[in-house]
């Protein structure tokens, strides 16, 4: 049952990708004509013609398809319209900037959300209970791209503390770092609180209570690993999205990642670039999910025994 298990959720994820590359490959063909966008008004028609046959786009869409999916299965994820460039260099380029980014944001977001819902669940109902709740629907709440405008106006322009734009420094990444990151702590404090309650309320954790366990034994020993499941969930979940939402937060403070890259992209309607880009994170998300459904077998036998 076990290797089924993981059997069922690689195929899945497999599925999943191919999905991915199709509807992204279609949509992308069937929104416009990159010709209209790369080339000028007044290029010619043989000029159009000569770029439709250099980069294959005279070609039936499903012919197109075909040869794209074979150069994915050996790692080729087309060229670039605007410097022929191979598309995945200027992805691997980008991708640490942003999984710097993002991996910085979510240690933000872990120190910041996990113990803040539990601190919350201990004080029910009381006044540090409301705070940190109304601080967590503030974080989920704000949308990236404002939040990173008042940072700047705060910091960069108003206290003059931290550039506004840019990579090079710690400084640099303290900004987009919180500005990415307080969205997934703020949902982050509430799952785990809510997780924490239910655990709370348990047989168990009232006999460890009476038996004098302290308070440090009881949270983090009975309490903790028996909410982890739901604070899992959120955590594997929002590890992907951090990838998906630098998009916004990259642009607004100018972070050369590849969520800037996509923008760039997207405007110039570069196809190939466009394609890699929209896989690459995908691909993030699905992994994520992936990681998620595994951990779920690993820390209740349950659910893997179940399925």
């Amino acid at each position: 049952m076990r290797t089924r298990f993981w059997i069922s959720r690689l195929l899945r994820t497999l599925v999943t990708i191919c999905f991915v590359v199709t509807f992204t490959f279609v949509v992308l063909r069937t929104t416009g004509d990159p010709v209209v966008a790369l080339l000028s008004p007044d290029a010619l028609p043989s000029e159009i013609e000569q770029f439709r046959i250099q980069w294959k786009l005279d070609r039936p869409m499903i012919e197109q398809y075909i040869s794209y999916g074979a150069n994915l299965l050996t790692g080729d994820f087309g060229r670039s319209y605007q410097d022929g460039r191979p598309a995945l260099q200027s992805i691997l380029e980008r991708l640490p900037n942003t999984l710097l980014l993002g991996g910085f944001s979510y240690l933000i977001a872990i120190l910041i959300g996990i113990p803040s819902g539990i601190v919350a669940a201990l004080n029910r109902g009381r006044l540090i209970d409301r705070a940190v709740m109304s601080l967590a629907v503030f974080g989920f709440a704000m949308p990236n791209f404002f939040l990173g405008i008042l940072l700047i106006l705060a910091f960069s322009f108003g206290l003059r503390m931290l550039p506004s734009a840019g990579m090079g420094t710690f400084s640099h990444l303290l900004m987009p770092s919180f500005t990415l990151g307080i969205y997934v702590a703020g949902t982050l404090a509430r799952f785990t609180r809510s997780a924490m309650l239910e655990v709370l309320d348990k047989p168990y954790m009232k006999l460890a209570r009476a038996k004098g366990a302290a308070p440090f034994r009881r949270v983090f020993v009975h309490a903790l690993p028996n909410a982890s499941i739901p604070i899992v969930t959120i955590v594997g979940l929002n590890l992907g999205s951090l990838v998906s939402g630098a998009v916004v937060v990259e642009t607004v403070f100018g972070w050369p990642g590849i969520g800037r890259l996509l923008v760039t992209a997207v405007t110039a309607r570069d196809l190939a670039l466009v394609q890699g880009l929209v896989l690459v994170m995908s691909i993030f998300m699905i992994v994520s999910n992936l990681v998620v459904d595994l951990a779920y077998g690993i820390l209740d036998p349950r659910i893997r025994s179940s399925r």
